[in-house]
């Protein structure tokens, strides 16, 4: 599973905007993988077990936010860098509005969900790049 993981973060986005078709893949597990294997284990990971010792060891929440926000950035950065021919705003806004779900929302619900439609979006605006 944690290779698929790596596999939906890393190599679809490098594979595609390096030029190359998205490979073809038997049955649906990509969009399994990426509309809710990806977003679970990520939030699981950078807003479930890093945050909770983050704050356990009495780290403040907009620092726990900025932390997890940079954890989350690093993995994801190789596929923005390709991506975006400007600034990364949009990519730095949508870690911090996850962070922030999290930190309002008191779960890992609607980080999950944002998450999820995020990677939607990011599949059909694919499916229109050239």
């Amino acid at each position: 599973m944690l290779a698929s993981l790596l596999f939906a973060t890393v190599a679809i986005p490098l594979n595609h905007w390096s030029g190359r078709p998205l490979p073809a893949w038997p049955g649906a597990w990509p969009l399994v993988n990426i509309l809710f294997v990806a977003p679970v284990l990520e939030e699981l990971l950078f807003r479930g077990a890093s945050w909770g010792y983050l704050r356990s060891a009495g780290v403040s929440t907009p620092r726990t936010v900025l932390l997890c926000s940079v954890g989350f950035a690093l993995l994801h950065l190789p596929g923005w860098a390709l991506a975006s021919s400007g600034p990364l705003l949009v990519p730095i806004a949508s870690v911090l509005l996850l962070g922030a779900a999290r930190s309002w929302g008191h779960s890992l619900l609607a980080p999950m969900l944002l998450h999820a439609m995020n990677n939607a979006v990011d599949l059909e605006v694919w499916r229109f790049i050239p």
